[in-house]
């Protein structure tokens, strides 16, 4: 069934072709086909005065009609929902534009009705809320039972009308509120996965710490297991590049998140979402098709005359294994080619049949980079930074170790492409891109020109947008609660990294906290040797930031002060709810050379005005400084001399080195690093005319 909709010929073809809609219809009929020929059926569907009941042999489960919750799921026949508040639900919060605050709201506000479509295989519940002057716009969800599948889909369509109030969505989400006796353990991949406290556990807590932390009584079993004795939802969140099959696990049940199209999330694949938690009633798994939390940007703006898709997500339900075990089984969905065809036939609102989907492909080349395996491109709101996109879808990939990268399934529309990742410092942006139905957009070589400061004096970290290099950020380690109450033993003289001795995963803090626990402010260190300071020279410190909670940067080099106040932008919780990444920022520093001095130079880096809290500080992706490289000394030796003519003249004939560096080299010959001028260096012409002699007899054999 893969094979129908991933042919060459159905992915090229455009909505004006006239035989497009002749070859989806054969496609669905195909499928139907196929499914008829394999024992598939509509699921049975019977209706009381209030509920929808579906049942496809292996899942079933109860609508309502009015307050739109899914009751009485069941898998086989293991019931996965108890007595007491188990129950499905889609919600959202609303807010006005550039106002904080926002209003809950819940599929099942006055006004709710539903339907349904039975399909040849599927049976699709149908929840619509009109607008109302609370909640502005028009809200369709949709639960989607196949024959066959041991689980369900969900997905929504928001209608806004010019007429209607311009809102925010803050977050929309589904949520599974499951058995607690039942599923006891979560997972969010392979090596995060434990028991959950019991709902007891949270009721009977010490303390509340902050919203959804709970500082837990001592010797229960999620303690044992994890060594933490404070619980918190943030601990269990995952950046969306991870998010795969997430889920609750417990007495050989298994129920689980597969979110294979996430074209409609915001925010890029360094966003951070909640996953999977436990709650004083029952155990909660979030499907967050719009989220802000840890204050990052993610919410969706509805302006105008605005649709938006939502979705779609596949909840799985299974039995018979371990957590691993029941995790792998979800897995085997979450190939996005498994759904497609489906999704295709469905005709749901606002999803785009993959006939009418375009392609972006390219090659990503980076001057001075032998290789560019592992950095990332991102397609998403034209002119606008991918991690503050409001309106409209995203899609990311990775780039392969030749360079190449592909995007396949793009829904039409004009895009901004963003590159970024693989130590290259800032990222490279090609705007008004314009992805066509049935159509492959080939971008060819895109050249990234990152910004060339000249010779690296040093750097700490990798510009990868992440501090997991540096202590604590390693397996996740930072997400738990209190990570600041850690610093004091671990560094009780604050950061001093010494270039060449010290080593990033122990001497570097993945957070420089803005106060420690005894309340003084940490500043941190870098200490470098130089030989003879270069005179009239321009240096440039490059700081590119992860993530930050309420923080601002001051910098000194030896005592002086260089940056006065950093005062970094889109400030965040990201510290205190247990994450590492934030909106991304970065800043590039120009330094006189005439600050430093011979021998041992001192870099500090402090808050520039640290508030009374040891929660909020500065997530470092990576520091680099580097200093102009002396024009004409191409081979960094540090002298303008013959042996620079013989570097430019190998390297100048494949034509990777201008004319214009040649008249550098002449302008400056007998010129050196600390400005002065060398003795008993010979006179350029005559090594021109030498270097011609030695040189012309091989060239005319090429």
């Amino acid at each position: 069934m893969r094979e129908l909709l991933s042919c060459s010929t159905c992915a090229r073809r455009s909505r004006s072709d006239p035989f497009r809609a002749v070859i989806l219809a054969a496609v669905v009929v195909s499928l139907a086909l196929l499914r008829a020929a394999a024992g598939f059926a509509a699921p049975t569907v019977t209706e009381s005065a209030n509920a929808i009941n579906v049942d496809n042999g292996l899942v079933s489960f109860a609508v309502g009609k009015t307050n739109g919750l899914m009751t009485g799921l069941t898998l086989g026949t293991q019931s996965l929902m108890s007595e007491g508040g188990t129950r499905g639900y889609f919600s959202a919060n609303v807010g006005d534009i550039g106002v904080s605050g926002s209003t809950y709201w819940q599929m099942g506000s006055s006004g709710t009705t539903s339907s349904y479509t039975l399909g040849a295989d599927f049976v699709d519940v149908v929840l619509h809320y009109p607008a109302s002057s609370s909640m502005p716009m028009d809200v369709t969800q949709h639960y989607v039972l196949r024959d066959g599948e041991s689980g369900f889909h969900v997905y929504a369509d928001v209608h806004h009308a010019a007429a209607m109030a311009d809102k925010r969505i803050e977050e929309m989400r589904f949520v599974l509120r499951a058995d607690p006796s039942l599923f006891d353990h979560h997972y969010v991949a392979e090596d995060r996965q434990s028991i959950m406290p019991t709902p007891a556990d949270l009721v009977n807590k010490i303390a509340t710490l902050q919203d959804a932390t709970d500082l837990l009584q001592p010797g229960t079993a999620y303690e044992a297991e994890t060594g933490k004795n404070v619980y918190t939802k943030y601990d269990w969140a995952a950046e969306y590049d991870e998010l795969g099959v997430y889920g609750y696990y417990g007495h050989d049940y298994g129920a689980w998140i597969v979110q294979p199209n996430r074209e409609t999330l915001l925010g890029g694949p360094t966003k951070q979402e909640l996953t999977v938690h436990q709650t004083t009633t029952t155990p909660v798994l979030l499907g967050m098709l719009v989220g802000q939390h840890f204050s990052t940007p993610g919410s969706v703006e509805t302006v105008g005359d605005y649709d938006r898709a939502l979705g779609p997500l596949y909840v799985h339900l299974n039995s018979e294994g371990n957590g691993s075990q029941l995790a792998a089984d979800a897995a085997t969905y979450f190939d996005p080619d498994y759904h497609r065809a489906f999704y295709d036939s469905l005709g749901a609102p606002g999803w785009i049949e993959t006939p009418d989907r375009g392609q972006v492909l390219g090659t990503l080349h980076v001057a001075g980079l032998d290789a560019v395996a592992g950095a990332k491109i991102v397609l998403a709101d034209n002119r606008t930074e991918f991690q503050f996109s409001k309106q409209g879808y995203q899609y990311w990939t990775t780039v392969a170790a030749d360079g190449t990268f592909e995007l396949p399934n793009v829904r039409p529309g004009s895009y901004r492409l963003t590159a970024y990742g693989n130590d290259a410092a800032g990222e490279m942006h090609l705007d008004d891109l314009q992805v066509e139905g049935g159509a492959a957009l080939d971008l060819g070589v895109v050249d990234w020109q990152v910004a060339d400061h000249g010779a690296y004096l040093w750097q700490i970290g990798v510009f990868d947008r992440s501090g997991e290099e540096f202590r604590h950020g390693a397996d996740n380690d930072y997400r738990q609660y209190g990570m600041w109450d850690k610093y004091a033993g671990d560094f009780p003289n604050d950061v001093n990294f010494v270039i060449g001795q010290s080593e990033e995963a122990q001497d570097w803090n993945f957070a420089h906290w803005e106060r420690a626990p005894d309340g003084h402010s940490p500043e941190w260190d870098v200490q470098f040797d130089v030989g003879t300071v270069p005179a009239g020279r321009v240096m440039t410190l490059t700081i590119a930031v992860a993530g930050q909670q309420d923080a601002n940067l001051r910098v000194k080099l030896n005592g002086a002060t260089v940056k006065s106040n950093w005062d970094i932008p889109n400030s965040g919780s990201v510290l205190s709810r247990s994450g590492a990444q934030g909106p991304y920022s970065f800043i590039e520093i120009p330094i006189n050379s005439s600050m430093l001095v011979p021998g041992a130079n001192t870099l500090t880096l402090s808050h520039a005005s640290p508030g009374s809290s040891v929660n909020q500080g500065i997530v470092y992706d990576a520091l680099r400084l580097e200093i102009d490289a002396l024009l004409g000394d191409f081979n960094a030796d540090d002298l303008v001399d013959g042996a620079d003519f013989l570097a430019w003249q190998r390297t100048q004939l494949p034509g990777t080195v201008s004319q214009q560096d040649f008249a550098y080299w002449s302008a400056n010959f007998g010129a050196t690093s600390d400005g002065t001028l060398a003795a008993g260096v010979p006179e350029p012409t005559s090594l021109v005319l030498a270097a011609i002699f030695v040189v012309t007899p091989f060239a005319r054999f090429r």
